[in-house]
């Protein structure tokens, strides 16, 4: 017979439904409503086999099609059908006693399918009604019927006997994955910690900060942006964007490099002092939060799965494992835990401490305040590489300028020695000419930054030597 592919709703939430009312109504009636049905037409219409002659539908010897009986939800069969055919090579039981003695044949996606698909009573209470009906028409019925279950009806069958099976596969997992997560969790509470204190030890950053502060304060004189005290963080990647009416090229950013490498180049080191600004700017401190909150319930977990294996010793299975396999598990992984919630709490203390210190708000998130130093750090690393750039240019223009003016001496001198008849000064013009060409060529292109010309002076609102900043 060919099947009408409806989704059955369990007997036990029939109640109070208009299903319930007419199994009420069938029974009172003692299914008189179904007297006028032809079953007979039915099954000759809608059977999926066509036959030379019409069988009785009550006889008992009709052989029927070997068609896999599929019972549970679809989205849940197909789920677990692929972690099943992955499997194809294990047999059912051989899944059972894995999960049961916690053992490691099942890897980190088929356990996470199997804890968010398990079985539900619902199923159970399905497949048993269905096999309950079979059983009724007999025993060979009851096995064929069996039989035929389709896979994942079989696989449930298989571990119906696991105690507390879903929180099991969920210890399982946890224990798949938890200690390396750990591990990640403190090495990334240990370079948040690790950033503060870098820049809270830091001896350039003031010094920086300070010829920032008076720089900006210059500019801004007169406005009510001048005469700052100080200034948030979030300024310091922006200054790229100030840019000088005289020379597009030359930025705010750049013109600082330039004055703080050929002034104070001893400031030029804060890059060096806080390496950790570029790591601690791509943790996500919710997310960082979110899964210690959340290694914190896994943990809890297993200690409640514990104690409740320890309850139920008597009643277990001889070949129950989770004990064995879960205590050690259990104290080794909580101690590591605890070690890095230490560690987070110390990192919160640091970065509180260095909001406080320069001048930001509590609200202000690690990888917001961290991101606003990676980006200037890596501006004003690329400021020097410019100003080199522009440097080499402009002595490169230098040398072809000087050696113009030699090649129209040679031409003068040429001309005087044609007329005298004398070729030494000729000759040593040439030796000159020959030694600047060398010169240019050997010119390296990392040499040190020359003053950069400054269109007012800065003596009156600096300090003359960097150990005073």
């Amino acid at each position: 017979m060919k099947l009408i592919n409806w989704t059955k709703i369990p007997p036990r939430q029939i109640q109070g439904t208009i299903w319930n009312e007419i199994e009420a109504k069938n029974s009172q009636s003692n299914s008189q409503q179904l007297e006028f049905i032809n079953f007979e037409e039915i099954e000759d219409l809608f059977s999926t086999q066509i036959e030379s002659k019409k069988e009785e539908r009550t006889e008992k010897n009709k052989k029927k099609e070997n068609v896999a009986i599929n019972l549970v939800d679809s989205k849940k069969a197909q789920n677990l059908g692929i972690i099943l055919n992955r499997l194809k090579s294990n047999s059912n039981y051989e899944i059972m006693e894995s999960i049961l003695k916690v053992e490691d044949l099942l890897d980190t996606v088929a356990l996470t399918q199997f804890w968010k698909f398990c079985p539900s009573a619902e199923d159970y209470e399905t497949i048993d009604s269905f096999l309950q009906k079979a059983k009724e028409e007999g025993d060979k019925v009851y096995e064929e019927t069996r039989n035929n279950l389709g896979a994942v009806e079989k696989f449930f069958l298989s571990v119906r006997n696991i105690p507390r099976l879903k929180e099991r596969l969920g210890c399982m997992n946890i224990k798949a994955n938890l200690p390396m997560k750990i591990l990640e969790l403190k090495k990334d509470a240990k370079i948040l910690g690790r950033a503060s204190s870098e820049i809270l030890q830091s001896q350039s950053i003031p010094s920086l900060l300070n010829i920032v502060l008076q720089l900006g304060n210059f500019v801004n004189g007169g406005t009510f942006r001048g005469s700052a005290s100080g200034f948030k963080m979030e300024i310091l990647p922006k200054l790229v964007e100030l840019k000088s009416i005289k020379n597009s090229s030359m930025t705010f950013m750049n013109y600082m490099r330039g004055f703080i490498d050929s002034k104070y180049p001893n400031t030029c080191k804060f890059v060096a002092e806080i390496p950790s600004i570029f790591q601690a700017s791509k943790i996500s401190f919710s997310a960082l939060n979110a899964d210690l909150k959340q290694a914190k319930e896994d943990i809890s977990s297993i200690e409640t799965e514990l104690k409740w294996v320890l309850e139920n010793e008597s009643k277990l299975d001889s070949e129950d494992r989770f004990e064995e396999a879960f205590s050690q598990f259990y104290v080794t992984t909580k101690e590591d835990l605890d070690e890095t919630l230490i560690i987070m709490e110390e990192s919160n203390i640091k970065y509180t401490e260095l909001l406080k210190k320069f001048g930001e708000e509590s609200s202000v998130l690690p990888e917001e305040f961290f991101g606003i130093w990676e980006k200037f750090a890596t501006a004003f690393e690329r400021a020097r590489m410019e100003l080199e750039r522009e440097r080499m240019r402009e002595e490169r223009a230098n040398k072809a300028a000087a050696l113009r003016v030699l090649k129209e001496m040679e031409k003068e001198n040429s001309k005087k020695k044609n007329e005298t008849g004398d070729r030494g000064e000729d000759d040593e013009l040439e030796d000159i000419i020959v030694e600047e060409e060398e010169e240019g060529r050997r010119l390296h292109f990392w040499c040190a930054l020359p003053s950069i010309p400054l269109s007012f002076s800065l003596a009156t609102i600096l300090p003359p030597e960097p150990e005073d900043l």
